[in-house]
């Protein structure tokens, strides 16, 4: 019997990854049995071998549009969001590389028609058989010394509802009131962290924003460190963008990798001390977050994957900030 308390469309933008989409449509099916959806899937056009995937699975309730190139992510959510059904209520954002664990779509449902909700969202974490590179990368995500106050975005510290703001949500588990989207959209210029000028946005429209870590996903992660450190400053660099648009809400704890990036480029002219102190205190921290990683883990090679890890996400952020930052400031105007 179907559930028809409210129908739902899923939003998912995928280009050329068609073994992680797989693994996602596949979680999401097995979920869904009960529930009134609809599926609607961004593809690149000469995408054959995700074009393949659907032909061969038959995915049940899968609405597929495409486009001749790769638009940014903020053009592909917008263009996802003018495909959505005329009866839907809530819309759910996930990323191709996550997989909903069993019940996921059960405990939302419930969590949105059991409260006063305009935006849910819930963590990304890791699966307990993830290789050590995996689980490295999810334990360091969920680390205050790692990530900042978004650490709770990858961290499954608390079950129950509460009101927050969008450092504490992420895109790839995230779900918005249709009519919020009537009126928000998207930033198409944005390449990266799209979602926090718009939950920033809603935010100042008054619209309750909460989250719950009842409501996670399993989310694939970065394993080269040559990668992990490109993301990572594509992520500053287009949080520091937004940073003086007029509907950006400014962050205070953005001002560590900021003045971090600044030492890095002038520690030279520094005292020796001054630079000791501050090298000492890296350390200290560092070493702090690699035991957590290890007995979170219980992996002997989780020292090494912590060590780089927290290396390329500290640097690529910070650089990445400082130069988005100047970027953003300058070219606001074209950003709006």
């Amino acid at each position: 019997m179907e559930n028809k308390i409210f129908k739902i469309n899923i939003l998912i933008a995928s280009f050329d990854r068609s073994e992680l989409l797989k693994n996602c449509l596949n979680s999401i099916d097995e979920n869904l049995i009960e529930l009134d959806y609809c599926i609607i899937l961004l593809l690149k056009e000469s995408d054959t071998k995700s074009k393949e995937l659907l032909e061969n699975n038959k995915y049940k309730n899968l609405k597929c549009i495409f486009t001749e190139d790769i638009p940014s992510p903020g053009k592909s959510r917008n263009l996802l969001i003018e495909q959505i059904e005329d009866e839907v209520k809530f819309v759910n954002f996930l990323d191709d590389d996550v997989k909903v664990p069993a019940n996921y779509y059960n405990k939302c449902i419930a969590l949105l028609t059991e409260n006063d909700i305009d935006v849910l969202g819930g963590p990304d974490y890791y699966e307990n058989n993830d290789n050590i590179m995996q689980q490295t990368h999810g334990v360091l995500l969920g680390n205050l010394f790692v990530t900042g106050p978004t650490y709770i975005r990858h961290s499954l510290n608390s079950m129950k509802l509460m009101k927050v703001s969008e450092i504490n949500l992420t895109l790839c588990n995230l779900w918005i009131r249709r009519e919020i989207l009537d009126s928000h959209k998207f930033n198409n210029q944005l390449k990266r962290c799209e979602e926090n000028l718009l939950l920033d946005q809603i935010t100042s429209a008054n619209y309750k924003l909460v989250r719950s870590s009842e409501i996670f996903v399993y989310h694939k992660r970065r394993e080269r460190i040559l990668d992990i450190l490109s993301i990572q400053y594509k992520s500053g660099y287009h949080r520091g963008k937004t940073l003086f648009l007029k509907d950006a809400i400014f962050k205070p704890f953005l001002l560590i990798p900021f003045f971090a990036a600044i030492w890095l480029h002038i520690a030279l002219l520094f005292n020796i001390y001054i630079n000791l102190i501050v090298l000492i205190s890296y350390v200290f921290i560092l070493t702090s977050i690699i035991l957590e990683c290890l007995y979170k883990t219980r992996n002997m090679r989780s020292v090494y994957y912590s060590f780089f890890y927290t290396l390329s996400i500290h640097l690529g952020f910070s650089l990445g900030i400082f130069y988005g930052t100047i970027y953003g400031y300058f070219k606001r105007k074209e950003l709006e």
